[in-house]
Protein backbone atom coordinates (compact mmCIF):
# COMPACT_ATOMS: atom_id res chain seq x y z
CA UNK A 1 0.00 0.00 0.00
CA UNK A 2 2.54 2.07 1.27
CA UNK A 3 4.90 1.59 -2.06
CA UNK A 4 2.40 3.39 -4.60
CA UNK A 5 1.73 6.45 -2.10
CA UNK A 6 5.62 7.06 -2.67
CA UNK A 7 5.72 6.01 -6.34
CA UNK A 8 2.94 8.51 -6.87
CA UNK A 9 4.93 10.91 -4.89
CA UNK A 10 8.76 10.82 -6.58
CA UNK A 11 6.39 10.82 -9.82
CA UNK A 12 4.91 15.17 -8.50
CA UNK A 13 8.17 16.06 -7.32
CA UNK A 14 9.39 15.02 -10.59
CA UNK A 15 6.94 17.06 -12.61
CA UNK A 16 7.28 20.32 -9.98
CA UNK A 17 10.43 20.12 -10.46
CA UNK A 18 11.70 19.41 -6.88
CA UNK A 19 14.47 16.91 -5.30
CA UNK A 20 13.93 14.50 -2.49
CA UNK A 21 15.44 17.25 0.26
CA UNK A 22 14.50 15.38 3.40
CA UNK A 23 13.77 17.64 6.38
CA UNK A 24 13.86 15.41 9.66
CA UNK A 25 11.45 16.46 12.67
CA UNK A 26 15.15 17.12 14.77
CA UNK A 27 14.49 21.20 14.41
CA UNK A 28 10.67 21.10 14.74
CA UNK A 29 8.74 24.23 15.69
CA UNK A 30 5.38 23.84 17.79
CA UNK A 31 3.21 26.66 17.25
CA UNK A 32 0.20 28.18 19.28
CA UNK A 33 -3.01 26.30 18.56
CA UNK A 34 -5.49 27.34 15.62
CA UNK A 35 -8.91 27.53 16.57
CA UNK A 36 -11.72 27.19 13.89
CA UNK A 37 -15.61 26.54 14.09
CA UNK A 38 -15.43 23.28 11.86
CA UNK A 39 -11.64 21.98 11.26
CA UNK A 40 -9.71 20.01 13.47
CA UNK A 41 -6.30 18.71 12.55
CA UNK A 42 -2.67 20.50 12.09
CA UNK A 43 -1.48 22.65 10.10
CA UNK A 44 2.15 24.06 8.98
CA UNK A 45 3.47 27.53 8.83
CA UNK A 46 7.01 29.25 8.24
CA UNK A 47 6.90 28.15 4.94
CA UNK A 48 5.48 28.13 1.50
CA UNK A 49 4.24 24.62 0.58
CA UNK A 50 3.80 23.49 -2.83
CA UNK A 51 2.14 19.68 -2.14
CA UNK A 52 0.61 18.14 0.89
CA UNK A 53 -0.92 14.73 1.24
CA UNK A 54 -2.75 12.42 3.64
CA UNK A 55 -4.15 9.02 4.11
CA UNK A 56 -7.00 7.68 6.02
CA UNK A 57 -8.97 4.34 6.35
CA UNK A 58 -12.20 5.83 5.95
CA UNK A 59 -14.81 5.07 8.78
CA UNK A 60 -17.83 3.93 9.36
CA UNK A 61 -19.50 7.33 9.12
CA UNK A 62 -23.06 6.40 10.71
CA UNK A 63 -20.66 5.33 14.15
CA UNK A 64 -20.97 9.68 14.97
CA UNK A 65 -24.53 10.10 13.88
CA UNK A 66 -25.46 10.77 17.68
CA UNK A 67 -22.40 13.83 17.69
CA UNK A 68 -22.90 15.35 14.27
CA UNK A 69 -24.83 15.25 11.04
CA UNK A 70 -22.09 14.84 8.21
CA UNK A 71 -17.98 15.58 8.41
CA UNK A 72 -15.14 14.95 5.80
CA UNK A 73 -11.43 14.48 6.10
CA UNK A 74 -9.26 16.87 3.86
CA UNK A 75 -6.10 18.17 2.70
CA UNK A 76 -5.63 21.84 2.09
CA UNK A 77 -3.15 24.86 0.29
CA UNK A 78 -4.05 28.14 1.53
CA UNK A 79 -2.55 31.75 0.46
CA UNK A 80 -3.51 35.18 2.76
CA UNK A 81 -6.16 34.89 0.35
CA UNK A 82 -7.00 31.71 -0.88
CA UNK A 83 -8.21 28.72 0.50
CA UNK A 84 -7.76 25.54 -1.64
CA UNK A 85 -9.36 22.02 -0.08
CA UNK A 86 -9.64 18.34 -1.55
CA UNK A 87 -11.78 16.13 0.57
CA UNK A 88 -13.99 13.24 0.99
CA UNK A 89 -17.19 13.61 3.15
CA UNK A 90 -20.27 12.04 3.91
CA UNK A 91 -23.55 12.39 5.93
CA UNK A 92 -23.74 10.07 9.41
CA UNK A 93 -26.24 7.36 7.57
CA UNK A 94 -24.83 4.50 5.92
CA UNK A 95 -23.35 5.08 2.69
CA UNK A 96 -20.01 5.62 0.83
CA UNK A 97 -17.82 8.71 0.77
CA UNK A 98 -17.65 11.41 -2.04
CA UNK A 99 -14.86 13.58 -3.19
CA UNK A 100 -14.80 17.49 -4.38
CA UNK A 101 -12.48 19.45 -4.75
CA UNK A 102 -13.11 23.50 -3.90
CA UNK A 103 -11.73 27.03 -3.89
CA UNK A 104 -12.56 29.81 -1.67
CA UNK A 105 -11.90 33.30 -1.15
CA UNK A 106 -10.22 33.64 2.15
CA UNK A 107 -10.75 37.49 2.27
CA UNK A 108 -14.65 37.80 1.34
CA UNK A 109 -15.15 34.28 3.23
CA UNK A 110 -16.62 33.14 -0.19
CA UNK A 111 -17.04 29.76 -2.47
CA UNK A 112 -14.65 30.57 -5.95
CA UNK A 113 -15.85 27.43 -7.53
CA UNK A 114 -15.49 23.93 -6.91
CA UNK A 115 -15.57 20.35 -8.95
CA UNK A 116 -19.29 19.81 -7.18
CA UNK A 117 -21.07 23.21 -7.64
CA UNK A 118 -22.96 24.45 -10.15
CA UNK A 119 -23.54 27.14 -12.54
CA UNK A 120 -20.96 30.62 -12.01
CA UNK A 121 -19.50 27.99 -9.18
CA UNK A 122 -18.64 25.16 -10.85
CA UNK A 123 -14.95 24.72 -11.63
CA UNK A 124 -13.95 24.66 -14.62
CA UNK A 125 -12.80 21.24 -17.06
CA UNK A 126 -14.53 18.43 -14.35
CA UNK A 127 -14.52 15.48 -15.52
CA UNK A 128 -17.94 13.60 -15.51
CA UNK A 129 -16.43 10.52 -12.70
CA UNK A 130 -16.59 14.02 -10.02
CA UNK A 131 -20.16 14.63 -10.79
CA UNK A 132 -21.95 11.94 -12.32
CA UNK A 133 -22.27 9.15 -9.18
CA UNK A 134 -19.89 6.83 -10.86
CA UNK A 135 -17.10 7.28 -8.12
CA UNK A 136 -17.47 6.82 -4.37
CA UNK A 137 -15.41 5.37 -2.01
CA UNK A 138 -16.23 3.01 0.82
CA UNK A 139 -15.72 2.45 4.68
CA UNK A 140 -12.92 0.34 5.46
CA UNK A 141 -11.05 1.80 2.24
CA UNK A 142 -7.80 3.09 2.34
CA UNK A 143 -8.07 6.63 0.82
CA UNK A 144 -4.77 9.42 -0.06
CA UNK A 145 -6.13 13.16 -0.73
CA UNK A 146 -3.32 14.89 -2.65
CA UNK A 147 -2.95 18.70 -3.10
CA UNK A 148 -0.14 19.59 -5.78
CA UNK A 149 0.64 23.30 -6.85
CA UNK A 150 2.52 23.40 -10.19
CA UNK A 151 4.54 26.50 -9.98
CA UNK A 152 5.80 26.71 -13.08
CA UNK A 153 2.31 26.45 -14.90
CA UNK A 154 0.34 28.03 -12.15
CA UNK A 155 -2.08 25.49 -11.61
CA UNK A 156 -3.26 23.55 -9.09
CA UNK A 157 -3.72 19.78 -9.16
CA UNK A 158 -5.57 17.29 -7.10
CA UNK A 159 -5.76 13.21 -7.01
CA UNK A 160 -7.46 11.38 -4.89
CA UNK A 161 -6.28 7.86 -4.76
CA UNK A 162 -8.19 4.28 -3.26
CA UNK A 163 -5.44 2.23 -2.61
CA UNK A 164 -7.58 -0.55 -1.26
CA UNK A 165 -9.56 -0.53 -4.88
CA UNK A 166 -7.13 0.93 -7.26
CA UNK A 167 -10.18 3.74 -8.16
CA UNK A 168 -8.98 7.11 -8.44
CA UNK A 169 -9.36 10.86 -9.48
CA UNK A 170 -7.51 13.44 -10.77
CA UNK A 171 -8.32 17.69 -11.36
CA UNK A 172 -6.12 20.49 -13.09
CA UNK A 173 -8.50 22.46 -14.37
CA UNK A 174 -8.31 25.34 -11.95
CA UNK A 175 -5.15 27.66 -12.37
CA UNK A 176 -4.89 30.24 -9.89
CA UNK A 177 -1.80 31.21 -12.01
CA UNK A 178 1.62 31.43 -11.24
CA UNK A 179 3.01 33.13 -8.59
CA UNK A 180 0.89 31.93 -5.55
CA UNK A 181 2.68 32.14 -1.94
CA UNK A 182 1.23 29.00 -0.32
CA UNK A 183 2.31 29.24 3.24
CA UNK A 184 -0.17 27.12 4.79
CA UNK A 185 -0.69 23.29 4.25
CA UNK A 186 -3.55 21.58 6.57
CA UNK A 187 -4.81 18.26 7.09
CA UNK A 188 -7.77 17.29 8.80
CA UNK A 189 -11.57 16.59 9.61
CA UNK A 190 -14.16 18.72 8.56
CA UNK A 191 -17.72 19.74 9.41
CA UNK A 192 -19.27 21.94 8.00
CA UNK A 193 -19.90 23.62 4.45
CA UNK A 194 -16.86 26.21 3.96
CA UNK A 195 -14.10 27.02 6.86
CA UNK A 196 -16.35 29.73 8.17
CA UNK A 197 -19.58 28.21 8.53
CA UNK A 198 -20.47 26.16 11.83
CA UNK A 199 -21.70 22.84 12.65
CA UNK A 200 -24.52 21.51 14.95
CA UNK A 201 -22.65 19.14 17.56
CA UNK A 202 -23.76 16.52 20.83
CA UNK A 203 -20.62 16.17 22.91
CA UNK A 204 -20.24 12.42 23.77
CA UNK A 205 -20.13 11.02 27.08
CA UNK A 206 -16.69 9.81 26.34
CA UNK A 207 -14.05 10.80 24.44
CA UNK A 208 -14.61 9.50 21.17
CA UNK A 209 -11.80 8.67 18.32
CA UNK A 210 -13.63 9.90 14.71
CA UNK A 211 -10.62 8.88 12.20
CA UNK A 212 -6.48 9.04 11.81
CA UNK A 213 -4.76 10.59 9.29
CA UNK A 214 -1.63 8.73 8.11
CA UNK A 215 1.40 9.10 6.17
CA UNK A 216 1.20 12.94 5.84
CA UNK A 217 3.84 14.24 3.59
CA UNK A 218 4.79 18.05 3.25
CA UNK A 219 6.95 19.67 -0.06
CA UNK A 220 8.15 22.99 0.44
CA UNK A 221 9.05 25.49 -2.78
CA UNK A 222 12.76 24.68 -1.77
CA UNK A 223 12.14 20.93 -2.31
CA UNK A 224 12.16 19.85 1.80
CA UNK A 225 9.90 17.04 2.05
CA UNK A 226 8.49 16.16 5.53
CA UNK A 227 5.31 15.46 8.12
CA UNK A 228 4.40 18.00 9.68
CA UNK A 229 6.72 17.77 12.25
CA UNK A 230 9.98 19.58 10.37
CA UNK A 231 12.11 22.65 10.31
CA UNK A 232 8.46 24.74 9.88
CA UNK A 233 6.29 25.46 12.33
CA UNK A 234 3.00 22.92 13.44
CA UNK A 235 0.23 23.95 14.88
CA UNK A 236 -2.47 22.20 16.36
CA UNK A 237 -5.84 23.11 14.98
CA UNK A 238 -8.79 22.69 17.96
CA UNK A 239 -12.85 22.93 16.40
CA UNK A 240 -14.71 24.95 19.04
CA UNK A 241 -17.93 25.99 19.42
CA UNK A 242 -17.22 29.48 18.63
CA UNK A 243 -13.98 29.17 16.47
CA UNK A 244 -12.04 30.37 19.03
CA UNK A 245 -10.30 30.23 22.19
CA UNK A 246 -13.31 31.05 24.30
CA UNK A 247 -14.95 28.44 22.93
CA UNK A 248 -15.93 24.69 23.64
CA UNK A 249 -13.54 22.69 22.59
CA UNK A 250 -16.13 19.91 20.33
CA UNK A 251 -13.09 18.31 18.35
CA UNK A 252 -9.32 17.95 18.65
CA UNK A 253 -6.36 16.50 17.51
CA UNK A 254 -3.74 14.02 19.44
CA UNK A 255 -0.53 14.07 19.44
CA UNK A 256 1.68 13.56 16.10
CA UNK A 257 3.27 10.49 15.34
CA UNK A 258 5.57 8.67 13.14
CA UNK A 259 7.92 11.12 12.58
CA UNK A 260 5.25 14.20 12.45
CA UNK A 261 3.27 12.01 9.96
CA UNK A 262 0.04 10.73 11.94
CA UNK A 263 -2.40 11.95 14.24
CA UNK A 264 -5.89 10.78 15.31
CA UNK A 265 -8.80 13.34 15.44
CA UNK A 266 -11.25 12.87 18.71
CA UNK A 267 -14.61 13.57 19.44
CA UNK A 268 -14.59 15.77 22.94
CA UNK A 269 -17.12 15.33 25.63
Amino acid sequence: MRSRVIVALVSVLATLGAGLALAGPAAAATGPRYYSPEQAGYTATGARFQYVQSSVYLPQAARFAPEVTGYGVSVQLRTPYRVVVLGVSNTTTAGNYNAAAAVYNKTKRSLVCSTAGSGAQACPHVGSRWTDGSVSFAPGDLVTLAIAYDRSSGVDHFYVDDQTTGVELFYSGYAPGTGQSYNQARAGAEFAASPWSTFGYTAPATETHLVTLRDSVLVTYRGGVSGFSSSWTHHKIVATSTGTASGTVEVAPHDLSNFGSNFGVYLEP
